[in-house]
Order: C-alpha cells, then structure tokens, then sequence
C-alpha cells in the first residue's frame, strides 16, 4: 500500500503516502525551476567540453561538436523558457479570474517554485472566500434586521409587535420552535407570540424569578436537560431538548425572554444567537416604546383622581360620533352640595365621594358608551344610539345604585342631578352640551336629586333669565316653563322625544 517515490530529480525517497493518493498527484509533478536552469547549463558545459575534445583531434570536428552542442542548449533553453512561460501565464490568468470576481478560482498543486506561489494563492483565495461569505452574511442579517425594525416603527400595538416577532424568528429558525414570553406584572409570565410553523417549545416557566435568562439579564444557551449547568426547566418539557434564552427589554427593564429550542446537544449556532439577541433588542425598544406612548396618551386623556375619561378625551370621541352621524343621548351629571360635603368632612372625604360616583356611573355604561369627569363634581355620560327615554331609565338605575353603594363605603350620604339632551338638538358639541347644561341647572334649581330633559326652548329660557343676572330671583319661573319636563327619581313621566335605540 505504501511506496516510496521518486522526487523531480529521479530519487527515490519513502513515503506513507497511500498509492490511490499519488496517483492523483502525478500529473501534477513538474520540475523545479533551478533543475530546469541545471539542465540548460549541464547541455551547455557538455557541448564545451565536447568541442575543447574534439580540438585535439581536428579543428573542424571541434568546430562541428561546438554548433551541435549550441543548437542543442538553445532548443533546450527555448523548451525551458516556453515552459516557465506557460507556467506563469497560467497563473497570471488565474489571479485575474480571482480578481474578475470568480472566488472559486483555485491553482493546480506542485513541486517547484510556482508550485510554492499556488499553494500561497489558494490560502490567499481560500481565507478571502470565508471573508466575503462572512461579509455576505452580515449583510443579508443586516438588512433583514433593518426590515424587522421598519416593520416594528409601522407597529400600532403591540399586537402589531407580536405578529412581526413570529415572523421574523420563522426566518431565522425555520425548523426550531420558538416562543416570546412577556412579563405582565413583576413575577408573572404569558406567551405573547409563537413559531407559526414549528410551534411553541412550551417552556412551562410561569414565575418571573423561576427564568435563569431573566434573573441574569443575560443570553444563556443550554444543551440538554442532563447537562449540571443546564435550566431546571429544561427537564419539564414535553421533549428533551436544547435550548436559547434571550432576554428582551429596554433601558435596563426587561420585559420577557424570546426563548428558541433545538434538538438536545444541538442548540441554535451561535450566528443564529446573535440575530436573536438583534431581534430581541428591536423587540424591546419597540414595545418599550408603545407603552410609553400608551402611558403618555393615557396621563393626557384620563382623569387622575378618578380613572375616567377627561374632558378631551370626551371632546375627541363626542365629536367623532358627530361626524360620523351617529345619534347619541348627552348627559351632565353633578354632585348635589357637594363643597358643603367637602367643607364639612374634608377634601379627602371629597376625594373618596368623587371616586365612588365614577365608579358607579362607570358600572352604568356600555363598552361603547363614554363617561368622563369634565371638572371639580361634574360628569358627562353618552350612550350612543341611545334615546333620551332608555337613558332615564339608565339614570334611575344609576340613582339607586349611588344610594346603595353609600350604604356600603360607609361616606356622609350625597345625591346627584341630572340633565338630558340628544344630538338631534344642536349642530354641534358645545351647543349639545350646553342644552343638557341647562337641563341640569333646573334639576338644580327643582330641589336637586332629579333628572331633567332639555331642548332648545329650555335652554333659551335658562340662559336668557341668567344673563340678565337678576339677583334673589330664580334663573327660570319652572312654573310657566312650556319646555320643562322633570323627572324625578321616582316619576314615570311620558316623554316627546323619539327613542333612537
């Protein structure tokens, strides 16, 4: 099996080199540069010393040994120089094909001095191939991780996020199932997005502090359930299994993991863990950055002792059924003597007052419907394709759940008025408003704890009286009022306006 062979020279040397493996090698053996420029002297010397022979005999042998021995070096020299020469034209061709952009260029192995200028050149060719794949890579990671990011600044909710978290880890991890798990609170977990084609790896992780990659803050990649330092949890799944835990948050907060699971002892490759931990940090900014928005949007339209909408998120939504020619019923509501409840038992009692008024007037709406604290004790509630007569009905109920729900906080007693309109009144909101303003300042005036609906006529009639500003006179003679018509919370007084809804 094993030979020796014969060097460029005719030696014979030993080798361990199987003889299958020599013969593909063969072809491949050239003469060295300096044996080639040996044989070119050696022809030359023996043609010298062959005519300086011949001198001794006769001159014109010597002179016919000394042209043969000339002609011969010459051919053999030309032979050797043509040989040189293709040799390097070879390799010039090959290093422009490189350098054209074929990276697959390679030269033929061999013995001599070019042969040593092959071998650098495909070290050279094969380290620069690694680099552009490398390079290649890179790129293409990069532009698919820019392309995740434009699609999560188009992200409304985070919804939007989760979607685009699913699929973006199918292209990274075709075959691997995945899962991003979300912090909802402090210790608890929920899955939030999985693989859409190989699925969730179902970590049965639920508390917050039980993940090792949460705890740390910090990539960890485990190859099996059986390793000392892998995740307890690793052994709880359904399937033995590796697995890649990133975390995902923002600014130091984390806000879940994106966890990623392969076959045991082969987990995702380690390229494959740096665009995890890319995505991931894309992931995190972005929701980071729509709950901040969210937080920012809800300090602007929320009522801060309350929880209620405020008086511009009420203006916003109001005004979009307006245009949109939806037919609402408006109410304003107001607590009865409410800074007398405030002097006597103070601001906190006040306080506690308010919040148990909007959360009943809170239990008394639909999903669609709108309450908001528009200032100090004033409220204002629309139900949409709601008439004025089913929304009465809706105060009433709303009466004797205040009363009832007084009974059980235990606060100083205090009741509410109430003034109805719909938006067939007025053209616009302000207008609206103002009608069941007005509404309100009869129940007011009426002995308070009363619902009354409000028209055009009515309010005429209120705002006309108060602008003459007639001191120690009632705003409106309820008596001769032909607009008015109270509601008190036990009456079952037959109304004009039509019922919408």
């Amino acid at each position: 099996m094993f030979d020796a062979i014969e060097d460029g020279m005719g030696e014979r040397r030993p080798t361990s080199e199987p003889l299958s493996a020599r013969a593909d090698r063969q072809p491949q053996r050239r003469w060295s540069l300096h044996a080639k420029l040996g044989l070119i002297a050696a022809v030359g010397l023996g043609a010298a010393l062959g005519a300086a022979g011949a001198a001794f005999v006769s001159p014109i042998a010597a002179l016919v040994v000394a042209l043969i021995g000339s002609v011969i070096t010459v051919v053999v020299a030309r032979a050797v120089a043509e040989s040189i020469g293709r040799s390097l034209l070879d390799v010039g061709r090959q290093m422009r094909r490189f350098g054209d952009g074929d990276v697959s260029v390679r030269m033929a192995p061999a013995t001599d001095e070019l042969g040593t200028v092959a071998r650098s050149f495909n070290v050279m060719a094969d380290a620069t191939s690694e680099r552009i794949v490398s390079l290649a890579d890179s790129a293409r990671d990069a532009i698919h991780l820019r392309s995740v990011a434009d699609a999560l600044e188009m992200a409304r909710d985070e919804d939007d996020v989760y979607r685009i978290v699913e699929q973006s880890v199918a292209l990274l991890t075709p075959h691997n199932p995945a899962q991003l798990l979300v912090a909802d609170s402090p210790t608890r977990f929920r899955s939030a997005a999985q693989h859409p084609s190989a699925g969730s790896p179902g970590c049965p992780v639920s508390n917050v502090d039980d993940c090792p990659a949460m705890r740390r803050a910090q990539t960890m990649t485990f190859q099996g359930p059986s390793e000392l330092n892998s995740c307890p949890l690793l052994a709880e799944h359904e399937e033995v299994c590796s697995a890649v835990c990133v975390p995902v948050g923002v600014n130091g907060h984390l806000l879940g993991v994106l966890h990623v699971a392969g076959r045991e002892g082969d987990p995702p490759k380690p390229t494959t863990v740096d665009q995890l931990v890319s995505l991931a940090g894309v992931v995190g900014s972005r929701i980071g950055s729509i709950r901040l928005l969210e937080s920012s949007r809800l300090e602007a339209s929320t009522d801060g002792l309350t929880g209620l909408a405020n008086r511009r998120k009420f203006e916003r939504a109001a005004g979009d059924l307006l245009r949109d020619r939806v037919p609402f019923s408006l109410v304003m509501a107001d607590i009865d003597h409410f800074k007398r409840l405030n002097d006597n038992f103070g601001h906190e009692t006040g306080d506690r007052a308010l919040q148990l008024f909007a959360g009943v007037l809170q239990d008394n709406v639909r999903g669609h419907d709108i309450v908001a604290r528009t200032g100090g004790e004033e409220f204002v509630l629309v139900y949409p394709n709601l008439a004025p007569k089913r929304t009465i009905e809706v105060l009433r109920r709303i009466q004797i759940a205040l009363a009832a729900a007084l009974d059980r906080a235990g606060l100083p007693k205090f009741t509410a008025s109430f003034g109805v309109t719909d938006s067939s009144v007025a053209e616009t909101l302000d207008d609206i408003v103002r009608i069941a303003d007005a509404g309100l300042i009869v129940a007011k005036q009426s002995g308070r704890n009363r619902i009354e609906l409000a028209d055009n006529g009515l309010a005429s009639s209120v705002f006309s009286r108060e602008a003459k500003d007639a001191p120690g006179e009632p705003l409106i003679d309820l008596s001769t009022s032909p607009t008015r018509s109270p509601i008190t919370s036990g009456s079952d007084h037959d109304h004009s306006l039509s019922e919408n809804g």
